[in-house]
């Protein structure tokens, strides 16, 4: 903990020395104020669990607000935060029960996106995004002669809202710029819902006396959802509060997100789907390249990171461990896919027998059934383009990595190329495990496309943000 103090006494110090400002998210969202959030989230998150209803008022309330921003807001940043808040509530709502149609947060990231674009003065649609999304609709039509009307809709509806919230979110984030502090706040918008998913997780956890830990995911420990949902999205919320971190001055935010960082790596190691964490620390490792590689940001963002590995490595793993007899260090030594590199050999395997158009969207979750002994939608993204979108899917996947490169090579400082490389990362590691279930998937690729700088883009209205 002397550690801690000195590095945050150290950042006060560089920012006296340097004549910088003091943050200006200071005045705007003071630490109580911050951890009065994450609190209120945490007793959210509770409320939701025990009441359906109340999971759909408030997921209808947050898309209101959502569309009445991006409708009537004269700046940008407002949007991108309502935005984040439904990705970060995208498993919340999910694993609370609401009755709101499953893939409600990507089509509603999609439509606020291009509503957003319609009311910009000045706008460009990236023409390799553009050309990625319309590279998969000729599949919908082999869909369209080979699945019943029931399955057409629900096979597109799942695999198609994923694409197309990836598209509008980089079509979005392409044409808008932000200060530093609408950014981390964009960050905690995505961050707050997740403590509720936490403290759901948490009491089923800790409040469960006959828990068990094996070989396998726990859904017990994921609050009775979907394991692999919920360690990836609380894998997520670490990383973006190490980002955070790592990029703000004020040293109580600082505080309270490390504390949330703990609690976020806590739980997504105890749904023991690995995916998550592995996903988030291979993630943060170009964003530290980055700012190693900032003179001024390097001593600070070291001593950081190293705090924060020692806590992890020394006090939080040990008790997890002793707190699980032993099977945490089991699970993750086991090296297997849990059934997911059949799943892939499965699609490229249906990529063989239909090379050139594949076998339309949602077609591959049928077919699994004789490959792979089960019906049972793909897991890997990019296997599941070979098999339902064939050479077209194929050249989707390219135009994927066209714009991955893009998004870090055309970041204009290092700060925007570590967060660019960071989001990409991950957004490509979770496609790659649990395909595009996630509003996050799509979203937080396309947030890589963001540009900092200290004024608002003027297109939206001449309000300053």
């Amino acid at each position: 903990m002397d550690t801690v103090l000195q590095a945050m006494k150290n950042d006060v110090r560089t920012d006296e020395r340097s004549g910088s400002p003091p943050d200006p998210l200071d005045g705007l969202l003071s630490p109580s104020m911050l951890a009065a959030i994450f609190a209120g989230h945490a007793l959210l998150g509770l409320l939701l669990r025990d009441s359906p209803l109340l999971a759909n008022l408030h997921c209808t309330a947050t898309l209101l607000l959502a569309a009445g921003a991006a409708f009537f807001s004269n700046k940008v940043a407002p949007i991108a935060w309502c935005m984040g808040y439904i990705v970060g509530a995208d498993v919340l709502w999910r694993m609370s029960n609401s009755t709101m149609p499953y893939e409600t947060s990507k089509y509603a990231i999609a439509l606020i996106g291009i509503i957003t674009l319609v009311r910009l003065k000045k706008y460009t649609i990236p023409k390799t995004a553009f050309a990625y999304f319309f590279l998969l609709l000729p599949a919908l039509v082999i869909s369209y002669g080979t699945l019943s009307g029931a399955a057409f809709l629900k096979g597109v509806s799942f695999h198609i809202s994923g694409p197309l919230s990836l598209f509008a979110a980089v079509c979005f984030f392409a044409n808008i710029t932000l200060r530093p502090t609408e950014w981390r706040l964009l960050l905690l918008a995505v961050i707050a819902p997740l403590v509720g998913i936490t403290t759901i997780a948490s009491s089923g956890t800790f409040g469960n006396p006959d828990i068990e830990f094996g070989t396998e995911s726990v859904h017990d420990a994921s609050g009775g959802f979907g394991p692999n949902q919920v360690s990836g999205v609380l894998g997520l919320g670490a990383l973006l509060a190490v980002h955070y971190i790592l990029n703000s001055r004020d040293r109580r935010h600082k505080l309270i997100l490390f504390a949330i960082t703990g609690l976020f790596i806590m739980q997504a190691a105890l749904t023991f789907s690995r995916g998550g964490l592995i996903g988030a620390v291979l993630a943060l490792a170009p964003a530290v390249f980055f700012k190693m590689r900032q003179a001024n940001e390097r001593g600070r963002s070291f001593v950081w990171i190293a705090v924060l590995a020692a806590f992890c490595g020394l006090v939080l793993y040990p008790l997890l461990d002793d707190f699980t007899e032993g099977a945490l260090t089991a699970r993750y030594t086991i090296q297997d896919l849990n059934g997911r590199e059949g799943l892939m050999r499965a699609d490229l395997i249906i990529w063989e027998h239909n090379s050139v158009f594949g076998v339309g969207v949602g077609g591959s979750t049928a077919a699994h059934r004789v490959l792979y002994g089960k019906r049972q939608p793909a897991h890997n993204e990019f296997t599941r383009l070979l098999a339902e979108h064939g050479l077209f899917g194929l050249a989707a996947i390219l135009l994927i990595a066209v714009m991955a490169v893009s998004a870090v090579m055309k970041a204009p400082t290092i700060q925007e190329r570590a967060y660019a490389s960071s989001f990409i990362l991950w957004s490509v590691l979770f496609c790659g495990a649990n395909s595009m279930r996630v509003a996050a998937a799509g979203f937080m690729f396309g947030l890589a496309f963001v540009r900092l700088n200290n004024y608002r883009l003027k297109a939206v209205g001449p309000a300053d943000g």
